[in-house]
């Protein structure tokens, strides 16, 4: 992130790792208009690969009230606001 400051919440694509199974790689859009796009039909960002400016994320909380989708909530109010996402490939 250093790299790139623009940038202030940063994920990459995951590797899916399940018994008796070939692994599967889930790939994320990289770009902030394409994250912001399939945000809209899918959660793109992967919650264990998150990295994010602290200083530049207020109000990083999540809502109790939407216990079964806390992640994808809280990536949705942020989305609504001018930070910049990005995806590693």
């Amino acid at each position: 992130m250093e790299s790139n400051p623009d940038v202030d919440i940063c994920g990459t694509n995951m590797l899916i790792l399940k018994q008796n199974s070939e692994p599967k790689v889930i790939a994320m859009p990289t770009v902030d208009s394409m994250i912001r796009f399939n945000m809209m039909f899918y959660c793109c960002l992967g919650h264990p690969t998150l990295m994010f400016k602290a200083s530049q994320v207020p109000n990083l909380i999540y809502n109790v009230n939407e216990p079964l989708m806390e992640d994808y909530e809280l990536w949705l109010r942020l989305c609504a606001t001018n930070l910049r996402f990005a995806n590693i490939g």
